[in-house]
């Protein structure tokens, strides 16, 4: 699933099907337009990172950035990407079945 943000990019949030959670493991991530580098949240484990950006697909290259252990922390300026992926994730893979009345 993706979602477009006119300002910074395209969002992007898949399921790895990795067993992480009861969701399996929800991940959100963007590139960012203008700094060519890329912004990820794992929203099953609570893990943030960034890391330069290639040619090529986005979830691969979070996925091999995320089990290499080849991205850092975000900044502070990363604060409002993060909380829009964030936002994302749990709006396309909600934590809990919402409950009706």
């Amino acid at each position: 699933m993706s979602y477009q943000n006119e300002e910074e990019g395209v969002v992007h949030v898949w399921n790895t099907g990795r067993q992480y959670d009861k969701r399996g493991q929800i991940i959100a991530a963007i590139k960012i337009k203008h700094k060519d580098r890329i912004v990820f949240w794992d929203d099953s484990r609570h893990i943030d990172g960034t890391f330069p950006a290639k040619r090529g697909n986005l979830q691969e290259q979070v996925i091999a950035a995320y089990d290499n252990g080849c991205y850092k922390c975000p900044t502070n300026g990363d604060n409002a990407v993060l909380k829009m992926l964030k936002e994302n994730a749990e709006r396309m893979h909600p934590k809990e079945e919402r409950q009706c009345a």
